[in-house]
């Protein structure tokens, strides 16, 4: 209904794509960012979550890698698209490209002094697929530390394991071995 009576109110129409996305039809929500988008073709934000939607729900990572190196044009600043962005070409396999996209999402949320444990997650696990551990540690370290602060149990074992992957320990120590239910 908000998109029906104020279609150029950009954030009704990404929240109302999202949902239908996650609860109904990608196809619908796709259809909703598209109109959005012709009226608003440098949105990021719209940009953003269509290329999410494409990579997540609709499956298209080429679509995706299309619509979000749009957003990364148009918003280098987007830290959002970055991350979406790095994520599907990964899944392409061009995973020199995704450790610069990812590489420069980490760096725009420190530009601000944040860290995203999943951020640091993918940008670790870029240049482990790139057989490049030491790059790697730089990334899951901190990437641990926070998800560890915040309590994100869940991103913290992944980077953990990924850190144990590449011979690494946090602050000198040994990392302890996941409990049997975290396995």
């Amino acid at each position: 209904t908000a998109v029906s009576l104020a279609s150029y109110w950009t954030d009704a129409a990404v929240a109302a794509a999202e949902l239908e996305a996650i609860y109904g039809d990608p196809t619908t929500a796709v259809g909703i960012l598209n109109e959005v988008k012709d009226a608003n073709p440098d949105n990021s934000a719209v940009l953003g979550a269509l290329g999410n939607i494409y990579y997540r729900y609709v499956g298209d990572p080429n679509q995706a890698a299309d619509t979000l190196a749009r957003c990364v044009e148009v918003n280098p600043n987007n830290d959002y698209c970055h991350y979406i962005y790095g994520r599907v070409l990964i899944q392409l396999e061009q995973y020199g490209q995704a450790a610069e996209m990812l590489d420069g999402a980490v760096r725009l949320l420190a530009n601000n002094e944040q860290v995203d444990p999943y951020y640091n997650y993918w940008a670790g696990e870029s240049q482990i697929y790139m057989g490049n551990c030491p790059a790697a540690l730089g990334y899951l370290r901190p990437g641990y530390e926070e998800a560890v602060e915040v309590g994100d149990d869940s991103v913290a074992e992944s980077l953990q394991l990924s850190i144990r992957e590449c011979g690494g320990t946090i602050g000198g120590v040994a990392l302890p071995t996941p409990t049997p239910e975290a396995a």
